[in-house]
């Protein structure tokens, strides 16, 4: 099924054959998570790749949150870290 998208800078890729390939040609990726239990994957992959991941703090469960603006449960500021290009880092896990 072919997803819509009214956002002309937002690509939705949906099902990619190697996600590691397809991660390292943007900017960041978006893990708006709100449930669901253990590692995500998906910030895994991003944070093997280097590809900055902005998300919610469950999205960071068991790898260790970042701090603000890259996780947050608010998504205006995502959009102004986005806005204001602030979205560049190289992750490092809490001690």
């Amino acid at each position: 099924e072919e997803i819509k998208n009214e956002f002309k800078k937002i690509k939705f890729l949906g099902f990619v054959q190697n996600i590691n390939s397809e991660i390292v040609k943007y900017d960041f990726t978006i893990a708006p998570i709100v449930d669901g239990a253990g590692v995500k994957i998906k910030v895994i992959d991003s944070l093997i790749n280097k590809t900055p991941v902005i998300g919610t703090p469950k999205a960071f469960e068991g790898v260790g949150r970042p701090n603000w603006p890259y996780c947050t449960n608010d998504p205006a500021s995502w959009i102004d870290a986005i806005n204001r290009d602030v979205i560049k880092y190289t992750y490092k896990p809490p001690i």
